[in-house]
C-alpha cells in the first residue's frame, strides 16, 4: 500500500487492519480512531490502498437506491 496523509481527494471507506497493542498508547478509555490514525500519520506508518471500483454510501434511502441501481448495471 501507499503511505497516507490527512486531506486530499480520497476517502476512507471502512475496512482496516490495525495493531491493537498500539491502542494502549492512547490514555482515554473511549476515543475516536481518528486519534490513532493521527498518531500513525505523525509516525509515517499509516498505509492504505486505493479501490478502483465503484462504491456508494448506503446510509440513506437515496444511497440504498443508488446501490441497487449499480448492482443492476454491473457485477460487483
Amino acid at each position: 500500500g501507499d503511505r497516507l496523509q490527512r486531506g486530499g481527494p480520497l476517502v476512507y471507506t471502512g475496512a482496516q487492519i490495525i495493531r491493537t497493542d498500539a491502542l494502549d498508547e492512547i490514555p482515554a478509555r473511549v476515543f475516536s480512531l481518528n486519534t490513532y490514525w493521527d498518531k500513525l500519520v505523525e509516525a509515517g506508518t499509516l498505509y492504505g490502498t486505493t479501490y478502483s471500483g465503484q462504491w456508494c454510501d448506503i446510509g440513506t434511502p437515496q444511497g440504498l437506491k443508488l446501490a441497487e441501481q449499480m448492482l443492476e448495471v454491473r457485477h460487483v
